[in-house]
């Protein structure tokens, strides 16, 4: 008889423990298997994935069926520098031995037939499950490929592996050998990941197993390890149950802390033991696992948490299936229930609470703490600027944000806009202003030119006046010269005057023509200086006006 232990080091239950709890998936896949379907239990670490393949085979050999279980990540999968010809080479040697190849055929050696079929690597592993395996086991035969998700690791292209798996599945038609070989893919990823060329064939054959956490109903065999530790254990369980929303590990985890302490206060048990310092005392590790799978990928983090942080708010997000919400289920951290994406545990929602999230978010984004200001308050002050908002929109380029981070960087560019419509429209009002000056200098200078132009009228008039004058006074003077002799000296001086007069009026001719002349190029350069400014002053509009409109 196996004695009684809850598994709590991590790996899968041997086939007669007796805490294995019998879930609906034990059903679904045993009898998929039997119609000899090709099925894949794809879900999140430590939901009891290896020990449901464990206790299946054990089934299906119990009828009669040639099971082989397979672990791809044992040989090499962690290495980018693996050949791809080393891995095929392998993983067909385990089947090799899996499949008890030295009863059903001990002449055969994996090395020799390598070198005989001279196929592509993909090709050979089709031909030699074709052909060597169905010749060699008799039956129905149903191999297991555990940790498939590893495969997403290999340095060169998996997806002919894929292929060839999808090729004995649709040449059953025409091959009826082959409806003896079925394959089940167990791991940590969709159907959608497993091939890497996105825009071909997707395998997306045969049945999905759901693994759901543990019911009350379904979880009895765990009864047995809490009998006559504790004072109600039927009730316990039901709040172990709570605590840990039937997680598999963390339930059998909870109910050995729970059956060693003695007590049935559950939620003691849980605060001090799991939740307290839960990085430290988290061994195995099954927190800090989900955790490294949310926090793997840099670039999806922001997403990935706003998206939690609106379940924990609102206590479910209806499903949508985007890559964000995939994600996130094979985290662990949140399941689908009634069609809702909703936090798996109490447990996980105490452990990854809002100011873990911020937490985080704050140690991964440049503008972390402006942003949660910002968030609580959001002023103007704490929004990103010059270099610092570059920088943060050069770090955003190749990451997945959440809603709030693309609000605070937009946000912080329209601030960046209205600073810089702000300096235009300072520059817009400068620029004016200056065109105002020099459009009252020109009217200045256009006054002046028409007082000039006036003053030049009155002295050409005057000169000509004078002029006149002074011809008159000399003939009169010479005149008089000969009738009155007493007379020629005074007329002789106002002859000298007209001509001093004459003189000076020429003078002040020649001179306002020159300032005329000078007035005249003053009044051009303004005039073009003008036209200048008004061009410069239409750019000017048409920028604020493209500013505006884009902020």
């Amino acid at each position: 008889m196996v004695e009684y232990s809850y598994q709590v080091s991590g790996g899968s239950l041997p086939v007669e423990a007796p805490s294995y709890v019998q879930r609906a998936a034990d059903t679904e896949l045993y009898d998929a298997l039997r119609n000899r379907e090709y099925c894949y239990v794809l879900n999140s670490r430590q939901m009891g994935k290896s020990s449901l393949r464990v206790r299946t085979a054990a089934r299906l050999k119990a009828i009669g069926t040639t099971c082989a279980s397979v672990d791809v990540s044992s040989f090499g999968t962690q290495s980018k520098n693996i050949q791809e010809d080393d891995w095929y080479f392998t993983l067909m040697d385990a089947l090799v031995e899996r499949l008890d190849f030295d009863q059903h055929r001990p002449e055969f050696d994996l090395s020799d037939w390598w070198e005989e079929n001279r196929l592509t690597t993909p090709r050979k592993l089709g031909k030699f499950l074709q052909t060597e395996v169905l010749s060699a086991i008799p039956g129905q035969v149903v191999i297991f490929l555990d940790e498939i998700d590893s495969l997403l690791t290999l340095g060169f292209n998996t997806d002919d592996f894929f292929g060839i798996l999808r090729e004995c599945y649709e040449q059953r038609a025409e091959n009826s050998e082959l409806d003896r070989l079925s394959f089940v893919l167990i791991g940590v990823a969709t159907p959608m990941d497993l091939v890497k060329n996105k825009t071909g064939i997707q395998f997306n054959i045969g049945r999905a197993i759901q693994l759901t956490g543990f019911q009350l109903e379904d979880a009895q065999p765990l009864l047995t390890g809490l009998e006559g530790r504790i004072p109600a254990p039927q009730e316990t369980l039901k709040e172990i149950l709570h605590w840990t929303g039937g997680q598999p590990f963390l339930t059998q985890k909870v109910c050995q802390l729970v059956a060693a302490s003695g007590t049935d206060d559950v939620a003691t048990v849980v605060h001090q033991r799991v939740i307290d310092n839960w990085e430290a005392q988290d061994e195995p590790p099954h927190l800090r696992t989900i955790r490294d799978r949310i926090l793997q990928n840099e670039k999806q983090v922001g997403q990935l948490l706003e998206l939690y942080q609106q379940v924990i708010e609102t206590d479910g997000v209806p499903l949508s299936n985007n890559p964000e919400e995939i994600t996130l289920r094979l985290s662990g951290l949140v399941v689908e229930r009634l069609g809702q994406l909703q936090v798996f545990s109490p447990i996980y929602r105490e452990v990854f609470n809002p100011h873990w999230i911020k937490r985080v978010l704050g140690s991964i984004r440049p503008y972390g703490e402006k942003l949660n200001a910002w968030v609580a308050d959001p002023q103007d002050s704490l929004l990103l600027q010059g270099e610092e908002l570059t920088d943060a929109l050069d770090w955003s380029e190749t990451r997945s944000l959440g809603k709030q981070d693309y609000e605070y960087l937009v946000e912080s560019q329209k601030l960046g806009l209205r600073v810089e419509l702000a300096a235009v429209q300072a520059t817009v009002a400068q620029q004016t202003q200056l065109l105002n000056t020099k459009n009252k200098a020109i009217q200045r200078a256009d006054d002046e030119l028409a007082d000039a132009k006036a003053d030049l009228k009155r002295i050409n008039q005057k000169a000509r006046w004078t002029t006149g004058i002074g011809i008159g006074l000399v003939s009169t003077a010479l005149a008089g010269a000969f009738w009155s002799g007493n007379h020629a000296l005074a007329q002789g001086e106002e002859a000298r005057r007209a001509r001093e007069i004459a003189e000076d009026s020429e003078l002040e001719l020649l001179t306002t023509q020159k300032s005329l002349e000078r007035l005249e190029i003053r009044n051009t350069d303004l005039l073009e200086n003008n036209e200048d400014l008004s061009e410069a002053n239409e750019q000017l509009t048409e920028v604020n006006a493209e500013v505006t409109e884009e902020a």
